[in-house]
C-alpha cells in the first residue's frame, strides 16, 4: 500500500492535478464575501440573540 502511495505522489500527473486543484480552491475561497459586523448582528438577532442590557433583571434567555 505504501509503495502505491509513494508512486502516486512521485507521478507527474498527480502533482499537476494537485497544483491545479490548489489553485482552483484558493481562487474560490479568495472571492468569498466577508460579512460586516452589522450583517453578523442582523443574522444573530434573527436567530434570537439579545444583548445583556436588553434583558430584564433575572431573565435568562
Amino acid at each position: 500500500m505504501m509503495n502505491i502511495i509513494k508512486l502516486l505522489i512521485r507521478s507527474k500527473e498527480f502533482r499537476i492535478g494537485l497544483g491545479i486543484g490548489l489553485i482552483i480552491a484558493s481562487l474560490l475561497l479568495w472571492n468569498t464575501k466577508s460579512l460586516t459586523e452589522k450583517d453578523i448582528e442582523i443574522r444573530a438577532r434573527k436567530m434570537g440573540m439579545k444583548y445583556e442590557w436588553e434583558l430584564k433583571a433575572g431573565e435568562v434567555d
